[in-house]
């Protein structure tokens, strides 16, 4: 906990109001804290921003080459302080109330083509054909680690789960006789999703190659009983990418893009994607759409006689 007095104490108690009493989960606070602080460090404190301050503060981000989307989510969270502050009665939020957010852009979704998954994933299993074992190990062994890097792609992909829904499953959640896995997404709205063989297989060596993994460890640990860091999947995606011959940016979430993609596409109904993706609003998941209409126009444009430009 901060000291008194170093400007951190406000950012802490709205965190923790965050965490007790509207239930976000701890990436969501991490997110929080990090945006906060990031503001505080350039902007001054919290609890006497003038509008000087904040003018100047927005100034620096666009000369530095922020993205809208990242200065709106970083005010947004300072406007979610200030309502915080408002209601305890901290301190004056007029300044803030009188900020404008930048104009939201929703750039559609980037999934990947079904060669590049492919082409990810064969890199995957090549790494569990390499794996070689050799003498003690006090944490996950080289093919006890490949199995699960492999198994958690096929399951981000089969699943279209999030990273943090993927890391928090346990060995209880998920019935590899049946073939679906209890997710606990946000707002704590609970879903199941159905896994597909191929997954399902991944994860059946995975677990054997494990042992007996008590019901209540994580599925994919780092060492058994401690949850591997999404960090972790970030550089795992990274490599695998590199190894792949990728040329694109690719972040697990690409993966759950590329879940919902394929499967409109497949001819899945938008509700159903939906409740599968775990979101609130059908609005999110229409977005999917949009990239299939973007590919269809694309097509068109190449194909057909009447869109083809004329020399």
């Amino acid at each position: 906990m901060p000291e008194e007095g170093d400007g951190r104490e406000l950012i802490e108690r709205f965190l923790a109001h965050l965490a007790g009493e509207r239930g976000c989960s701890p990436a969501t606070i991490a997110a929080y804290r990090s945006d906060l602080c990031s503001i505080e460090r350039r902007a001054g404190p919290l609890d006497g921003l003038t509008p000087a301050a904040l003018v100047a503060y927005l100034r620096e981000e666009r000369e530095a080459g922020r993205a809208a989307s990242t200065i709106r989510r970083r005010l947004a969270a300072l406007r979610s302080l200030a309502n915080f502050a408002a209601a305890e009665g901290l301190f004056d939020t007029k300044p803030l109330g009188e900020l404008t957010l930048p104009r939201r852009t929703e750039p559609l979704p980037r999934p990947l083509r079904q060669e590049e998954l492919e082409a990810l994933l064969a890199a995957a299993r090549r790494r569990v054909e390499r794996a070689v074992d050799k003498g003690s190990y006090k944490t996950l062994t080289p093919r006890q680690r490949a199995l699960r890097d492999l198994a958690l792609l096929e399951l981000l992909y089969a699943a279209g789960l999030r990273v943090s829904e993927a890391l928090s499953v346990d060995w209880a959640q998920l019935d590899l006789r049946t073939g679906y896995v209890r997710i606990t997404g946000k707002g704590g709205r609970q879903r199941v999703v159905p896994v597909g063989e191929t997954a399902l297989r991944a994860l059946a060596r995975y677990r054997d190659a494990l042992g007996q993994p008590k019901r209540a460890d994580p599925v994919f640990c780092s060492r058994p009983g401690a949850a591997l860091n999404r960090n972790r999947v970030n550089r795992l995606l990274a490599e695998l990418a590199a190894e792949a011959g990728l040329d694109c940016a690719l972040g697990p979430h690409r993966l759950r893009h590329s879940f919902a993609t394929h499967l409109l596409a497949g001819g899945a109904s938008v509700r159903l994607v939906k409740e599968l993706l775990g979101h609130s609003r059908l609005v999110e998941t229409q977005r999917y759409t949009r990239v299939e209409v973007s590919r269809l126009e694309q097509a068109h444009r190449e194909s057909h006689p009447r869109s083809r430009r004329k020399d």
